[in-house]
């Protein structure tokens, strides 16, 4: 799994919310912006130190089914299973 997935995921909640804060969560499988296909998914919490953020944890894991339209690992309408 490339790591670059790790960097548009962050990229992708930091574009979108202004008030991330101390035990903020983010989960995503958008294969448009931050995954190789729906069934990758990403748990990206920030790290603070004194109040500042300084970095981000991240995990990321493959589900074999998240109820997409079939099991395939890609679908030819991959949208319909993420997190969208």
């Amino acid at each position: 799994m490339p790591i670059y997935t790790g960097y548009m995921a962050i990229r992708e909640f930091l574009g979108r919310f202004d008030d991330i804060a101390e035990g903020d969560v983010f989960i995503i499988n958008d294969p448009y912006l931050a995954a190789e296909h729906q069934n990758d998914v990403q748990f990206c919490a920030p790290f603070f130190h004194d109040g500042e953020l300084i970095s981000w944890n991240r995990l990321h894991g493959h589900q074999v089914d998240l109820g997409g339209t079939d099991a395939r690992l890609v679908v030819p309408d991959g949208h319909r299973g993420s997190t969208r």
